[in-house]
Formats: structure tokens, C-alpha cells, sequence
């Protein structure tokens, strides 16, 4: 499957859960449903990768159909305590390995 990122580069957004774990999502941007919080970003996707049963369209561009809005995480609201968003910080170990990292 080849999707690519288009536009901004996904921020990270950082999950605390009820349970005190935290997790951090890529994402363009999330917003509330009655029951969830949808982390969303945008791509660019061949029709093949758009019609996979598991890949969740939410919006798409009318003159392009190819560039696609995706969920790329839902998460019950009931189970989110907080939601923080963030700056990515790139480290560079020795053999930097061209990964960005998220900040705390």
C-alpha cells in the first residue's frame, strides 16, 4: 500500500488515558464525534488504497479525488483524559537514522 502525506506534516498529539498511559498520534488535526476522538490526516491515495475495507475516508478534496482525509486513530471519548499537542524534536544520535521524535 502506498498512501502519501500531503500538506502539513502531521503534529504530534499527545493521549492521556483514564488509565494514565500516554500515547502519541501523527496527525493533521482531531476532532470530537459523539463517541470518539478522531485523529485525522491528509493523504494522497491511489483508488486501490481508498477502497480497503480498513482505510477510513472522512472527507475528500472535490477536485482531486486522489488527496484524502484519513483516520489514522479513533479512541472513546471515555477513555481520554487529556489531549496535548506538540512540536516534534529531531535528535541525532551517531548514525542518525532520519526519524523525527516527539517532545514531552
Amino acid at each position: 500500500m502506498i498512501m502519501k502525506i500531503v500538506g502539513n506534516p502531521p503534529s504530534p498529539f499527545r493521549v492521556t488515558l483514564t488509565s494514565g498511559a500516554a500515547i502519541v498520534i501523527a496527525a493533521n488535526t482531531y476532532g470530537r464525534t459523539e463517541d470518539h476522538y478522531v485523529f485525522e490526516t491528509l493523504v494522497e491515495a491511489p483508488k486501490k488504497e481508498r477502497d480497503l475495507d480498513w482505510v477510513k475516508i472522512t472527507s475528500t478534496n472535490p477536485t482531486d479525488p486522489k488527496r484524502v482525509t484519513i483516520a489514522v486513530m479513533a479512541i472513546p471519548v471515555e477513555e481520554v483524559a487529556a489531549i496535548n499537542s506538540g512540536e516534534w524534536e529531531q535528535t541525532v544520535p551517531p548514525a542518525y537514522d532520519g526519524r523525527w521524535r516527539p517532545v514531552d
